[in-house]
Parts: structure tokens; sequence; C-alpha cells
């Protein structure tokens, strides 16, 4: 199974070098889904396919997004790439959960905030009421 291993890792770096990018993103998108499952194993969350798909497509995307804002912070830098995908990893796992924290904890200060207006304001479910 591992006899091609070598060669393997050989290319993924030539790919890597000539698309840095790219590769910036898919590690932020991997670490963003790393944050989902290691979300569901700390929490022991009840698992549904649809509330796990949609998890992972939220976080994998932000973990993207925020892996290809390292990527031209990096090389803005002048840093070498080799270091800066284990960067990307790492920010697509933390950086997807410090932005959605940083999201949820906004969206609680609006609602108070316009609660405190004495609007009223829908809560989950309640938006078709």
């Amino acid at each position: 199974m591992f006899k091609n291993l070598g060669e393997l890792v050989t290319a993924a770096a030539a790919w890597a070098v000539e698309h840095p990018i790219v590769g910036f993103a898919l590690m932020g998108w991997l670490g963003g889904f790393i944050a989902v499952l290691r979300m569901y194993e700390k929490a022991g969350m009840p698992m549904s396919l649809k509330g796990f798909a949609a998890r992972c497509l939220v976080k994998a995307a932000i973990g993207l997004f925020v892996a290809v804002m390292a990527f031209f912070a990096w090389t803005g830098m002048g840093w070498g790439l080799s270091w800066g995908y284990l960067v990307a990893g790492i920010c697509g796992l933390g950086g997807s959960d410090i932005i959605e924290a940083v999201v949820l904890l906004f969206i609680a200060w609006l609602r108070a905030k316009v609660a405190a207006t004495g609007a009223v304001v829908p809560v989950d479910g309640d938006a078709g009421k």
C-alpha cells in the first residue's frame, strides 16, 4: 500500500511549488473540516448527516478564507512556503473556530441591541411566524 508513497509526496511537493495559493487553500479547507470533527468529538453532539454536511461546508469555507489570507500575508513577508503550508493548516483549524465565535458573538450583540429598542427579534425557527 505504501510502496509509492515517496513518489506521491514528491509529486505533491512539486505541485505545491507550482500552485502555492491552491496548496494554502487546500490546507485551510482540511483544517476547517478537521475543526468540525473535533467539535463533534468534544461536544458529544448528536450527529445528523444534514447538520454534519452543513457544518463541514461552513467551517471548511471559513478555513479556506483564513488560509488564503495567511497566504497573502506569508508571501508578503517574503517567507518560504515550506512552513507556510503548516501555518495554513493551523489557520484553517483554529481560524475557523475563532471567526465562527466572533460572528456568533456579533449576532448575539445585534439581537440584544435590537431587543433593547423594543422590537421583536425572531429566534431560530420563529422567522416565519
